[in-house]
């Protein structure tokens, strides 16, 4: 058996011509050598792209989301800002009938609002956008009596939404967002729009982070830690579409510069993308990871471009003839080829490992984010967005199997005054402690939100009107009674609070509106009170 195996006559060979037979062995595993070789160099290539797209992945996820953070954070106080102006009763009075004297006086109160809050301006206008009271006034960029109806901001305010827009305009054609609110008489209708402009520099001071693009809803990049950046759009952006009237009113310019990113691989909805960026510093093209993140706010849609360069693939490319070479070397020996396997092996498979780990840490951000997004970063309980994502979901259940849904709506008496006499940080404190005081007093099904300003909105599902009505008379009772202290001495609060339960066929806003009412009622009959 072992002569027609052969094994006799190999043995022979080898006693007789052992280095003749070593050499003919090594040459027959030359051209498995270089097969291999160039298989392990060109994983090499791999990997090293892999573990600088790794690394790129990470840093652009974090500096998106902290850029995201500061972005809300910054655009949501403006936002309050303009909100806050909006609703002063001084304002409100004199949107609706204008004297010489009180136009006089708020100029000077909204000269002063801008310098002490760090904006560049702040008007008024009426129902038709005209500009009647403004920051500037007898400057040489007094807006008064200009009109506004073209700007998308205005119009969308008029139309009773709070919105924000980024463009060139008035009073000196500096590019900036205008944050508009809508302004409401005592009959609830619109008659103005008060607005605050952020120029864009002041808004580069606030929200500074390297290696971004923030860009507005059509796209077109508004900072940069770049100034060649500023003003350009990347491939795809809806300002590209834009006719020239358009892009001249918003952006003062004919037409829009890409921001010299050139993207090299098609678009996989949910991941980064790659770009050949030209910069300009180095004189040279670098390809780039861009990921993009989209941030809604109150009144519009921004977008986070994170952007963190990759080495030179091209170089790599070079490399791989000479990693090649230097393998074949090595591979000739049989234990250094079969260590070099094992050890990729395992290279391997730490990478899936890490790349598991690193999307772990995504999703837990992307979990975060959302939280975020529904709850109202001062008092801890769930905001606007948040309120309406859950009257809809209980509206839903009470309707399809009859139950009882009631909706509170809770107002902080002489909020205003508060804020006058102990100041902002006194009033933010009193949100909280109102918060801390009406939590422990509902039901884990009960959902208390912030509305907005000093307004609180609770929706009581499987409750009465009568039942609503007891619980919201023992919390308003509990809060008149629970002072609570601040750097400028004790403050005692109440509360005025509407309650209205789901009529059948009604929505959520229209349970809320009659809500509403009857807070209007309460603070109509000496505030301090429930009324059902």
């Amino acid at each position: 058996m072992r002569n027609i195996l052969g094994f006799d006559a190999i043995r022979r060979q080898i006693e007789q011509n052992a280095t003749n037979f070593v050499l003919i062995l090594s040459l027959a595993t030359v051209p498995l050598a270089i097969i291999l070789a160039w298989a392990l160099a060109w994983s090499w290539q791999e990997s090293s792209k892999a573990q600088a797209l790794e690394l790129a992945t990470e840093n652009v996820e974090a500096t998106a989301v902290e850029a995201s953070r500061a972005l809300f954070k910054q655009f949501s106080q403006y936002t309050g800002l303009t909100r806050v102006l909006a609703n002063l009763p001084e304002i409100r009075q004199n949107t609706d009938s204008q004297s010489s004297e009180s136009t006089r006086a708020i100029n000077e109160f909204l000269s002063a609002f801008t310098l002490n809050i760090g904006i560049d301006n702040a008007f008024i206008t009426d129902r038709s956008g005209k500009v009647i009271l403004t920051s500037n006034a007898n400057s040489p960029a007094d807006l008064t009596g200009t009109l506004l109806e073209s700007h998308q901001h205005i119009r969308a305010a008029l139309a009773g939404d709070a919105t924000f827009e980024f463009r060139y305009g008035p009073p000196n054609r500096r590019a900036g967002f205008y944050f508009s609110f809508p302004i409401l008489n005592n009959q609830n209708d619109i008659i103005g729009a008060a607005t605050i402009k952020v120029n864009r520099e002041t808004l580069s001071e606030a929200v500074q982070q390297k290696g971004v693009l923030i860009a507005d809803s059509q796209g077109v990049v508004f900072l940069s830690d770049r100034s060649e950046m500023i003003f350009k759009a990347l491939s795809g952006a809806p300002v590209l579409d834009l006719p020239r009237v358009q892009l001249q009113a918003l952006y003062d310019r004919d037409t829009m510069e890409l921001v010299g990113a050139q993207e090299t691989q098609p678009r996989v909805a949910g991941q980064p993308r790659y770009f050949d960026v030209t910069d300009a510093r180095f004189g040279r093209t670098l390809p780039h990871l861009i990921t993009t993140s989209m941030v809604e706010l109150d009144g519009g849609t921004l977008y986070v471009n994170a952007y963190e360069p990759l080495p030179d693939h091209k170089r790599l490319e070079r490399e791989l003839p000479v990693a090649a070479g230097v393998l074949v070397l090595g591979i000739i020996m049989f234990w250094y080829a079969l260590t070099a396997s094992v050890v990729y092996t395992l290279r391997a498979r730490w990478y899936r490992q890490e790349l598991q780990a690193s999307n772990g840490q995504l999703e837990a951000v992307n979990r975060e984010l959302a939280e975020l997004a529904l709850h109202d970063p001062l008092t801890g309980c769930a905001n606007r967005r948040g309120l309406a994502e859950r009257i809809d979901e209980e509206l839903d259940r009470a309707t399809r199997y009859g139950r009882p849904l009631s909706v509170a709506v809770i107002d902080i008496d002489h909020f205003k005054q508060l804020n006058d006499k102990f100041g902002h940080q006194a009033g933010d404190q009193a949100l909280k402690h109102l918060v801390q005081l009406i939590q422990p007093r509902l039901r884990n099904t009960d959902f208390l939100a912030r509305a907005g300003g000093e307004e609180f909105v609770i929706v009581m599902p499987e409750t009465t009107l009568e039942a609503a009505e007891f619980v919201l008379e023992r919390i308003r009772e509990v809060v008149a009674n629970e002072s609570f202290y601040c750097d400028r001495g004790t403050i005692n609060m109440t509360i005025s609070v509407g309650i209205a339960c789901l009529i059948a066929g009604e929505l959520g806003n229209e349970l809320i509106e009659r809500a509403d009412v009857k807070l209007y009622e309460a603070k109509q009959s000496g505030r301090n009170r429930v009324c059902a």
